[in-house]
C-alpha cells in the first residue's frame, strides 16, 4: 500500500514517536540514496528515487521545497517536483537524519543546459590528447579510453565533479604505464544524464 505524505519534518513531530515505534529495525539503518531518474524534469514531474532503508523517509525536497511523495518499497520513493523547485541534488528527510541524492537534479528542460564534450585535439596525434568537457550539473564523471573491442585501457578521471568546464589530457599510456600500440582508440564521457563519445586515432 502507497503511503502518501507532504514533507517538512516540523509538521510530523507529533507523529515521530509514533513513527519511530512502528518502523522495523531494518528501515532505521543503512539508509542511502543511490540515485534517481529521470535525471532531469518540469515541474510536477514524477522522479524515482532509489537507495536502501527508505521505508522512514517523511519529507523530500527539490532546492530546499517541499515535495509530494509516496513510499513504495525501502528501496524505491516515488516523489513529484514541487512548484519553485530549482536544480541541485535532492535530499530525503527521516527520522533521525536528511540525506542528499549523489547527484543533482536539473529542473526544467532548457536549451544549452547539456553536457558538452570537445572532440579532443590534437587528431590523429603521437602526442598527448586534450579533453575538454563542461558539466551543467555537478556529480559523478568518468572519462576513459577504450580500445576498438570496447576493452578500458585507461581511467583519466572517475570522481565527484562539479559543474563547469574541466580539462584532461591523455599521454598514451594505459593503466599500466605502458604505451599503447597505433591506432583506433575511443574516448567515453560519462556524466550525470549523459554517456559520450569520441575517437581518437594513435600515430
Amino acid at each position: 500500500m502507497f503511503r502518501l505524505a507532504l514533507a517538512r519534518p516540523a509538521r510530523h513531530l507529533a507523529a515521530l514517536g509514533l513513527l519511530a515505534l512502528a518502523l522495523p529495525v531494518s528501515a532505521a539503518f543503512a539508509a542511502t540514496v543511490t540515485g534517481f531518474s529521470p535525471q532531469k524534469g518540469e515541474i510536477g514531474a514524477e522522479v524515482k528515487i532509489i537507495g536502501t532503508g527508505l521505508g522512514s523517509v517523511v519529507g523530500v525536497e527539490f532546492g530546499g521545497m517541499d515535495a509530494r511523495f509516496r513510499i513504495v518499497t525501502s528501496t524505491l520513493v516515488r516523489a513529484w517536483v514541487p512548484e519553485g523547485a530549482t536544480s541541485g541534488p535532492i535530499r530525503l528527510v527521516l527520522v533521525n537524519e536528511t540525506l542528499a541524492s549523489p547527484s543533482e537534479f536539473m529542473v526544467g528542460g532548457a536549451t544549452g543546459q547539456s553536457v558538452a564534450f570537445a572532440s579532443p585535439w590534437p587528431n590523429p596525434s603521437a602526442t598527448p590528447f586534450r579533453f575538454s568537457f563542461s558539466l551543467p550539473l555537478g556529480g559523478p564523471t568518468r572519462l576513459t579510453i577504450h580500445d576498438v573491442r570496447g576493452a578500458r585501457i585507461r581511467t583519466l578521471v572517475d570522481a565527484h565533479l562539479s559543474s563547469g568546464p574541466h580539462d584532461y589530457t591523455w599521454d598514451g599510456l594505459d593503466d599500466r604505464s605502458r604505451r599503447v600500440p597505433r591506432g583506433l582508440y575511443f574516448a567515453r564521457l560519462d556524466a550525470p544524464g549523459a554517456q559520450l563519445s569520441h575517437r581518437l586515432v594513435v600515430r
